[in-house]
């Protein structure tokens, strides 16, 4: 009865922690002003395939908005500028969140520039940097469907198969000691 039990919630555990995401956001500050910084797919770009980098604006006086900022986004590739863009709200009520859509050229390490001062002086000027790491390369659908489908039903198969057996195991323990 104890194995049982101790299986199922082997079992549950498993069902419950076999697959979980990793979730990275990278954090800097500078006079005041402080940025999370997001890169989707997932904090793991491919190279090849559009990101959306993604910042979201923190100020400790609360007087810095997008809308009165100078920000400009540099990035560069073995001290290499290869893009720059100033920096826009996401909308007109979200004045501290900016996206802006990027295709790493290949795999390497990025650095992310972000200079930005105030054009009404309500805040100082501030220079955040983010090293972004693009270790993946795009492929084509079918590749990568696979590559992340196949690993994924072996681990959901087995976990089921496991629950199943166990509760099964546990019916049938508990049938045949009513019986007696």
């Amino acid at each position: 009865m104890i194995m049982y039990k101790l299986l199922l919630m082997l079992a549950i555990s498993y069902q419950l922690f076999a697959v979980s995401p990793v979730i990275a956001h990278f954090v800097k500050s500078d006079s005041g002003i402080g940025a999370v910084l997001h890169v989707d797919p997932g904090d793991d770009p491919e190279a090849g395939e559009e990101s959306s980098i993604i910042f979201e604006f923190k100020d400790v006086n609360n007087k810095f908005s997008l809308v009165n900022c100078e920000c400009l986004l540099v990035i560069y590739k073995e001290g290499q500028e290869i893009y720059s863009d100033k920096l826009l709200p996401v909308a007109p009520d979200q004045n501290l969140s900016s996206v802006t859509s990027f295709v790493f050229p290949e795999k390497n390490v990025y650095k992310l520039k972000l200079n930005g001062k105030s054009s009404e002086n309500v805040y100082p000027e501030f220079q955040l940097e983010y090293d972004v790491r693009v270790a993946r390369e795009a492929k084509l659908n079918t590749e990568a469907d696979e590559e992340v489908f196949a690993p994924n039903m072996i681990i959901i198969t087995a976990g089921l198969l496991i629950t199943i057996f166990t509760i099964g195991g546990f019916i049938v323990k508990n049938r045949a000691g009513n019986k007696s």
